[in-house]
């Protein structure tokens, strides 16, 4: 999944916790979010507008990405097998360190929040298989035609 696609599905889903998200998904959007916060609050603070203007500009974007930014690490930790209550560890001291090492594993087979999400070489392969798979299937036909 690209940079973009990313972005786009995490902005998508923008409340959905149900189902699985890859890790390029998951830190693809990440990456988004620090960009966006850096980029944000540079610009507010560089005195260009009133301070009462910038913090209100701060917290509408911290608001608005951190739906965004919850529901992806919920659908994370379901690809791991996690219940999205495991997002209330970092409430307590080094629950975050915990729920980061949780994004780093890789996504488990199909589980109970749904289908593995494919990666790039994963479809790839698939569009492979499957034509593979016709290809047979046409030698198949032509074969049982002609006996």
């Amino acid at each position: 999944m690209s940079f973009s696609e990313s972005v786009r599905t995490c902005m998508r889903k923008f409340f959905v916790t149900s189902g699985r998200a890859s890790r390029s998904e998951f830190w693809s959007f990440q990456l988004f979010v620090f960009i966006m916060t850096f980029l944000i609050c540079g610009w507010t603070a560089s005195n260009l507008i009133d301070e009462e203007i910038s913090i209100l500009i701060d917290c509408f974007l911290s608001l608005i990405l951190f739906i965004p930014s919850f529901c992806v690490s919920v659908r994370r930790l379901h690809d791991v097998g996690c219940s999205g209550f495991y997002m209330l560890f970092n409430a307590i001291p080094l629950g975050a360190l915990y729920i980061l090492i949780l994004t780093l594993f890789p996504s488990e087979a199909d589980n109970q929040y749904g289908p593995k999400p494919f990666s790039g070489k994963e479809k790839q392969s698939d569009k492979k298989g499957n034509g593979e798979d016709a290809k047979k299937e046409n030698v198949k036909k032509i074969i049982d035609v002609e006996i």
